[in-house]
């Protein structure tokens, strides 16, 4: 799931109901998605300027629980992507920037 909207949205392409498919499977296999996974797919959301911000909700949420396994590179991900989404939607409470800058 989280390769596939990274690869869409790597590519610049807005496939609507992929991200749609994959946005309402998101709460019924979150247990199932790794740091790697996590970091992916906000990101890919991002990138196609995803405005059904429920996923980013959902998405938070478990970073927040599992923020301390994620590794350098990841937190750089989500770094990047809550400074997008402030500038993007700043009524979207996606404010990873102070917790990633104390760890």
């Amino acid at each position: 799931m989280a390769n596939t909207v990274w690869a869409f949205a790597t590519a610049s392409v807005a496939a609507d109901p992929l991200f749609e498919a994959v946005a309402a499977e998101v709460p019924r296999r979150i247990n199932e998605l790794n740091a790697q996974d996590m970091a992916n797919m906000v990101w890919a959301f991002a990138c196609v300027g995803w405005e059904h911000h429920q996923i980013f909700r959902e998405l938070e949420s478990l970073i927040a629980v599992h923020l301390h396994n994620f590794n350098e590179s990841e937190k750089s991900q989500l770094y990047h992507v809550a400074s997008y989404v402030q500038m993007q939607w700043p009524d979207l409470d996606f404010s990873y920037s102070a917790s990633l800058e104390t760890l």
